[in-house]
């Protein structure tokens, strides 16, 4: 800091050119990097054939500083590292434009932006960016804009660009404290696209969100199979919790138990939601199956066991709860369910009432019993 900066940097620039191999460099609180940042910039990109991460912030690089980074960049792409983080630079629409041609670049392999905190950035800014993420043909991993007050407009912006291309969404998409009021419906339009990569997505600190819109977002989830995290503003909403419960355990038949979000593990602004730990399972199958037993048992299904077990040993609970219902279903966990009439209501599946659930406790606990050591 201060009168020391300019000294050490001719040492850094020295360090970074007979130190190969780095993978990770980060420089922040620094304002003498934004009147040297081409040379050292050089030295860093050059000679680092393996950089993974560059991270520079809160340096006060401002859209001069950040040309001559991509202008370093674009020189060398085969050393571009993948991730590139420029919070708190005072980064403006020109910074956006220098960012959007790298990206546009099909010999640089840009993964990651980080141009949080950056508050000078405009509509104009935005546009420049969201039309270099929606290129065709170049997934993008995370986009964080948060603390830039942008708005609907800005917004907006951002979601039209992912809807004309949503491959191009980025996984991980970062927008707290930008502002935003009355548009989070349009969300609800993105999730529902099919190619949409989203699997996080942060809009907390924004205005709070209306019950019917928070709905509509949940109605887009129906069968989304890529979201697992919706991070929300403040809900007016005092049932939003019930209208949840069907989107992740449709227990109208086993058809919709399967047809279930399977995906999605945090859904709202903050409070407690034990339902959707089930989802955390990698095995969407086996999640799917213990819905199902878990229905039978009443949800006093032992979670304990369901950690433990395996997508067979659930199949073959579920092929014997199911002996003497018709079932709809052709197959599931590749086992064929049974489908003659026997004991019970035929017409109300698994899903339905069980005079026999007490009776059969026994043999599940033997199945259970027989596959778990």
């Amino acid at each position: 800091r201060g009168d020391h900066e300019l000294e050490l940097l001719a040492p850094l620039e020295s360090f970074f050119s007979v130190n190969e191999n780095l993978d990770f460099v980060r420089l922040s609180d620094w304002t003498a990097i934004a009147a040297n940042t081409q040379s050292l910039l050089t030295a860093i990109v050059k000679r680092q054939s393996s950089l993974d991460t560059l991270c520079i912030e809160r340096c006060t690089l401002r859209d001069e500083g950040l040309k001559e980074i991509t202008l370093t960049l674009k020189s060398c792409p085969e050393a571009c590292p993948k991730k590139l983080y420029l919070g708190g630079n005072s980064i403006g629409d020109g910074g956006c434009v220098s960012i959007s041609d790298v990206r546009n670049n099909t010999k640089i392999d840009l993964k990651e932006i980080d141009l949080s905190r950056n508050s000078s950035i405009g509509l104009r800014g935005l546009q420049s960016i969201s039309t270099a993420l929606a290129m065709k043909g170049r997934p993008f991993e995370k986009l964080d804009l948060s603390f830039i007050p942008f708005g609907d407009a800005g917004f907006s912006e951002l979601v039209e660009a992912f809807l004309d291309c949503p491959k191009a969404t980025p996984k991980y998409l970062l927008l707290r404290y930008c502002r935003i009021y009355n548009s989070y419906w349009k969300i609800s339009r993105l999730l529902q696209c099919p190619d949409c990569s989203l699997v996080r997505i942060d809009l907390r600190n924004n205005s709070r969100l209306q019950s019917d819109t928070a709905e509509k977002i949940l109605d887009s989830l129906q069968n989304n199979s890529t979201l697992k995290e919706i991070y929300l503003p403040e809900i007016r909403s005092n049932n939003l919790w019930e209208k949840l419960v069907p989107l992740i355990f449709n227990t109208t038949s086993i058809t919709a138990t399967y047809a279930s979000n399977h995906s999605l593990v945090y859904f709202g602004d903050g409070k407690s939601q034990p339902l959707l730990v089930v989802n955390k399972h990698p095995d969407k199958k086996v999640v799917a199956a213990f819905k199902v037993i878990d229905h039978y048992f009443a949800h006093n299904f032992n979670v304990r066991l369901f950690e433990k077990m395996g997508a067979p040993i659930l199949a073959e609970m579920i092929a014997f709860v199911n002996q003497g219902f018709e079932i709809r279903d052709k197959d599931i966990l590749g086992v064929r369910m049974n489908s003659s009439s026997g004991n019970g209501d035929s017409s109300s599946g698994l899903c339905g009432e069980h005079g026999c659930r007490e009776n059969n406790n026994l043999t599940i606990n033997y199945i259970i019993a027989r596959n778990i050591p």
